[in-house]
């Protein structure tokens, strides 16, 4: 049996750079040892994963154009970040005066970024996407995780959403944007932040939700996983300035601790199941970009200067150069299916 084939790619705003530059490489790869120019992301992999940044990155691997083929290549999906992360982000000289630079409100509009998502997406359906993916988000209004995944949209046409509104869903980071207001394609009402307050690495819900894919069951011996994280610092947070903060304080680091130590977690039981059989630890690559040890310091979610976006960039092609050896080979065992 082949096996079964899982990308997953954590959020981190404008650092999806990162995994982007790496799948540009992989695409590459795929090319190359397929002996077929035109083979994409989504061709060899049979679900994609993508929390918050990752669910963008999800969203543009699996946009089908008019003969059912990717619409985008790897290297437009890393575009996407190069030209439009100022975008994403982008905030007036009003928004900050009555947000007080996000202590009294969100510290960014959503404007810039509905207009971008419509422009991409326009009126795409989760359902029309070319395969399987999982994008988390969670709802404030039952208090409970959302899952949007095409496989029940297609059988339940009330789980059916329009891309740009599971994007902004999945970007709804606590303090930088305020909650997703969205309806699904039946006209339920949600409202939802951001998948990476529980998910923030989704590679382990991904390896349960393969499960239900095939309806039957699957060991980490009959699943390859590629989990691509967007960089971590281990820098030292205690300060006298947080030991005795409040909330104010407190916010931005502790959503920022929040994604890295559920990243890291779910790396850690991933690990433990592929680590019980040498035979298949192989089976499992993550590539995690640790700050620290390429000397440069953390770029926060919104780093989006445009020397940010280069300094980020340049990155991203060190941590690829280092990576090429094990992607070229994960290539070939995505193509193999073996």
């Amino acid at each position: 049996m082949s096996l079964f084939r899982i990308l997953s790619i954590d959020g981190g705003g404008i650092r999806g750079i990162i995994p982007a530059t790496l799948l540009v490489y992989l695409e590459e790869c795929l090319q190359k040892n397929s002996s077929n120019k035109d083979a994409r992301i989504a061709d060899y992999f049979d679900l994609i994963a993508g929390t918050s940044t990752g669910g963008i990155l999800t969203a543009l691997y699996l946009t089908p154009d008019e003969n059912n083929r990717p619409r985008y290549t790897a290297q437009n999906a890393l575009d996407f970040y190069l030209n439009y992360g100022q975008t994403i982000f982008y905030k007036s000289f009003w928004h900050t005066l009555i947000s007080l630079n996000g202590l009294l409100g969100a510290k960014y509009s959503p404007k810039h970024l509905n207009e971008l998502l419509q422009n991409i997406f326009g009126s795409l359906r989760l359902s029309e996407f070319l395969k399987p993916c999982l994008i988390p988000s969670f709802d404030i209004k039952n208090n409970r995780a959302l899952f949007f995944n095409q496989t029940d949209c297609l059988f339940y046409n009330k789980d059916d959403f329009f891309v740009r509104h599971i994007i902004r869903a999945t970007t709804a980071a606590p303090t930088y944007f305020p909650v997703a207001q969205i309806n699904s394609c039946e006209n339920t009402s949600f409202s939802l932040i951001d998948g990476g307050v529980f998910a923030n690495n989704p590679a382990l819900c991904a390896y349960t939700e393969c499960q239900k894919l095939t309806n039957h069951y699957l060991s980490p011996n009959d699943i390859l996983i590629l989990s691509l994280g967007t960089g971590v610092s281990h820098k030292n947070l205690y300060t006298r300035f947080l030991n005795s903060g409040g909330v104010t304080q407190w916010a931005f680091p502790l959503f920022d601790i929040l994604l890295s130590s559920n990243a890291e977690i779910v790396h850690h039981k991933l690990k433990v199941l592929y680590d019980d059989d040498p035979r298949i630890d192989d089976n499992y690559l993550r590539i995690q970009t640790h700050f620290d040890s390429y000397n440069v310091k953390e770029f926060s979610l919104d780093s989006t200067s445009s020397s940010n976006i280069r300094a980020l960039h340049a990155l991203a092609e060190l941590v690829t150069n280092d990576y090429k050896s094990k992607i070229d080979d994960f290539s070939k065992r995505l193509i193999s299916g073996k």
